[in-house]
């Protein structure tokens, strides 16, 4: 089977939940510089932190890298800087800077789970994926980490780009374990299933996605599609191709199935 066909879900690098916190304020929220009476280092670095989640969230990458740049200078052993530096060089695809950047942060925080994650996913996106397979297991070994749903389902994705299906299987029955209701792992489960063959309970997952109305989009209906055309039921692709293009006119997956692209 290709690879192709696995459909990353994660989207972007995950930000550990310290840093996410933090963006949740609007840049324009921010204050450009404290308070005389607050005007500490440390409060200068966090302030600079802040505003580069928020940056990077946006896709601003190259103001939220001066920011975090800006946040190390008032403070450099705060190990959530030097992660949130990583995962805004991988966004710009400066790989060695990004994957020094992550093992300063694990120097600082030794076994931080958020880190591991992170620096996890960067390593198997950039194709080092039993290195990646390693950080994982390391982030879910630590008994302060709070998201190994987020963990499980990147190991099952990375295996699944390594074409290891079991594996992938694997995890993301400990994702589902987890988190049965988890659009996320219910649609990696469905590719994974897909693409090992198996598109009768492919097809029992991804329209357990498109039943809900706050989880269906165009990608989960060209799963669908693609799993029906798998199976040879033309006409519900058909109609459910109907709906794609009424539903999401103009995006990647109408433009594939308007051209026959079942297999991309």
């Amino acid at each position: 089977m290709k690879s192709a066909l696995i459909r990353p879900v994660l989207g972007a690098f995950t930000l550990a939940a310290a840093v996410l916190a933090a963006g949740c304020v609007s840049v324009s929220s921010l204050p450009q510089q404290p308070p005389s009476e607050l005007a500490t280092d440390s409060n200068r670095a966090a302030i600079r932190l802040e505003l580069a989640t928020a940056y990077f969230q946006r896709g601003e990458n190259a103001i939220a890298l001066q920011e975090v740049d800006k946040s190390i200078a008032y403070s450099s052993r705060e190990p959530q800087a030097h992660n949130l530096r990583g995962l805004i060089l991988a966004a710009m695809g400066r790989t060695a800077e990004a994957s020094q950047a992550f093992e300063r942060a694990l120097a600082l925080k030794p076994g931080a789970g958020d880190i591991l994650n992170n620096y996890g996913w960067f390593l198997c996106q950039t194709g080092q994926r039993e290195a990646a397979q390693q950080r994982f297991a390391q982030a879910l070994s630590d008994p302060q980490y709070r998201e190994p749903v987020r963990t499980w389902l990147a190991s099952g994705e990375c295996y699944a780009r390594s074409q290891q299906w079991d594996a992938a299987q694997a995890a993301l029955n400990r994702a589902s374990l987890l988190q049965p209701d988890n659009p996320q792992v219910i649609y990696t489960q469905a590719s994974v299933q897909l693409a090992r063959g198996d598109a009768a309970q492919a097809l029992a997952h991804v329209r357990q996605l498109n039943a809900n109305p706050d989880w269906v989009n165009a990608q989960s209906l060209w799963l669908e599609i693609r799993i029906l055309v798998r199976l040879g039921r033309r006409d519900e692709a058909r109609r459910l191709g109907q709906t794609l293009n009424e539903r999401f006119p103009g995006s990647v997956q109408a433009s594939r199935y308007e051209r026959n692209l079942f297999d991309e």
